[in-house]
């Protein structure tokens, strides 16, 4: 990707929205905290010019982490935007060890 201006659209949403898109885009029928598309060159059709992708937030699924994890709203949603954005910058979370990597990654962004 070349440098220059791109746009992230960050969309809060709840359950049964992220479901469908869950559903439709990654066959799992069961809502999700993060998704993320990404828009750069190279991804085929979904490319659209100046932007760079979209990260789509259950608001219901960050309350209930939220209160799972103990820790408050705000930081959920924090720790789901740094997640979506490592998506978009090409990180992945399929395996353990590519969990561990965005975990770690992910806490390096948080406690700047």
């Amino acid at each position: 990707m070349k440098q220059g201006s791109e746009d992230i659209n960050c969309i809060f949403t709840g359950n049964k929205h992220i479901k469908r898109l869950n559903r439709k885009y990654r066959g799992r029928n069961a809502p999700t905290d993060v998704l993320t598309f990404s828009f750069i060159e190279g991804e085929g059709s979904k490319y659209r010019k100046g932007m760079f992708g979209d990260i789509y937030i259950s608001i219901e699924m960050a309350q209930d982490n939220a209160k799972k994890y103990g820790h408050s709203f705000n930081e959920e949603i924090k720790l789901l935007f740094v997640h979506g954005m490592l998506h978009l910058l090409g990180y992945d979370d399929e395996s353990e060890s590519d969990r561990e990597v965005m975990r770690s990654k992910e806490k390096d962004y948080i406690n700047k």
